[in-house]
C-alpha cells in the first residue's frame, strides 16, 4: 500500500480525533519519508526507516523534531496494524527507533528588573506589544495563545477581583494544545488588566481594514519585538525567554512542576526537563521526613538502699 493511501484512509477514520495541526505534521512527516525513498507500506522496515532519521539528524534536525515525524509514521503504522495490514513485528521493531533527546540547557528567563526594562522599551514601540509581553511573561502563554485572547477569556471582573484567571480556548488556539485550560492570574497583574478597559472582541485585533482575518498578524508583533529589543539592548529577549520567565519564577517560589504543567499546557516530563532544578534550597517535607528522633532515655539504676 502506498504511504500517501494509508494515510488517507487513517485520515478518514480518525478526522474527528485529530486536530489540523497534528494532520498537518502527518502529511509532513510521510513527504518526507517519501522524499527520502521509502513510498509505500513495504519499505518501512527498521533499515530503511533508521537511514531516514539519520539523514534528518545530519540536516540539523533537532531530536524533537524527527521523533514528531517518526510518531507520525508510527500512528498510521498502527493503524494499518489493527487492521491486519501491517505485521506487528515491524511495527514494534519501528518503535525502538526513537531518537534521545539530547539534556536540555538550563532555561534563559529574565529578572524582574530585566522584565520592567524591557516592558518600557515594548510601550515606546507600541502599547499592544508590551500587552503582549505582559500575557506572555505573567500567563506564560505561547505567541499564538496570545494572539488570539478575547476580552470575553479574561476573567478579572467583579466575582473573580480575588481570584482572577483567563482561559485559554482550543477553538481559537492554532497551537498543539487540544483542550481549554486555565491559568490562574496574580491579582495585582489582574487589576492591571481591568484598568485596560478592554472592548469587547480580539485583544490584538488587526489594525489593516483589508485584513480578512480579525487578528493582529505575526510579522508586525515580530517587527515590534525586535525593535523593542534593540532600543533596550537585551538582545537575547525571544519569545520562549518570556515563557520560561513566567515558569522560572514559579518554580523558584515553590510551585510544584505538577501545577506549572496545567498552567503551561506542557506535559509534567517536559518541565521536569527544565525546571527541576531550579526549585528553592529548603522543603519542610525534607525536614519533617528526616527530623532526628529523640533519644530514648537510659533507664534509671536500682538505688542501692531500696534493694537491700
Amino acid at each position: 500500500m502506498l504511504l500517501r493511501e494509508a494515510l488517507e484512509r487513517f485520515e478518514f477514520e480518525r478526522k474527528d480525533a485529530l486536530s489540523p495541526f497534528t494532520l498537518v505534521n502527518y502529511r509532513s512527516a510521510v513527504n518526507s519519508a517519501r522524499d527520502f525513498g521509502i513510498k509505500g507500506t513495504k519499505g518501512l522496515t527498521r533499515a530503511k526507516v533508521s537511514g531516514w532519521l539519520h539523514k534528518l539528524q545530519k540536516s540539523d534536525l533537532e531530536a524533537s523534531s524527527i521523533n514528531t515525524k517518526l510518531t507520525a509514521i508510527l500512528s498510521i503504522c498502527s493503524f494499518l496494524e489493527k487492521k491486519g495490514l501491517f505485521p506487528l513485528h515491524r511495527l514494534q521493531g519501528l518503535r525502538r527507533l526513537r531518537i534521545k533527546p539530547p539534556t536540555p540547557p538550563a532555561p534563559t528567563y529574565l529578572t524582574r528588573d530585566e522584565v520592567s526594562v524591557f516592558r518600557v522599551a515594548c510601550m515606546s514601540v507600541d502599547p499592544q506589544l508590551d500587552l503582549a509581553v505582559s500575557l506572555s511573561v505573567f500567563a506564560g502563554l505561547r505567541f499564538n495563545e496570545m494572539r488570539h485572547l478575547h476580552r470575553e477569556d479574561l476573567f478579572v471582573y467583579g466575582e473573580h477581583e480575588q481570584q482572577p484567571f483567563l482561559r485559554v480556548r482550543r477553538e481559537r488556539n492554532e497551537t498543539k494544545t487540544r483542550r481549554d485550560r486555565a491559568v490562574p492570574l496574580a491579582r495585582n497583574y489582574a487589576a492591571w488588566l481591568r484598568a485596560q478597559d478592554f472592548p469587547e472582541g480580539p485583544l490584538f485585533p488587526s489594525r489593516i481594514c483589508l485584513n480578512k482575518r480579525d487578528y493582529l498578524s505575526q510579522r508586525t508583533l515580530q517587527l515590534w519585538f525586535w525593535e523593542a529589543r534593540d532600543r533596550c539592548g537585551l538582545y537575547h529577549v525571544t519569545w520562549f525567554v518570556l515563557r520560561h520567565t513566567f515558569a522560572s519564577w514559579l518554580r523558584q517560589s515553590g510551585v510544584e512542576l505538577s501545577r506549572i504543567s496545567g498552567f503551561m499546557g506542557n506535559t509534567v516530563a517536559i518541565c521536569e526537563r527544565f525546571y527541576a532544578a531550579m526549585g528553592p534550597g529548603g522543603d519542610h517535607v525534607v525536614e519533617k521526613a528526616f527530623e532526628p528522633t529523640p533519644p530514648t532515655p537510659a533507664p534509671k539504676a536500682a538505688d542501692d538502699g531500696a534493694a537491700a
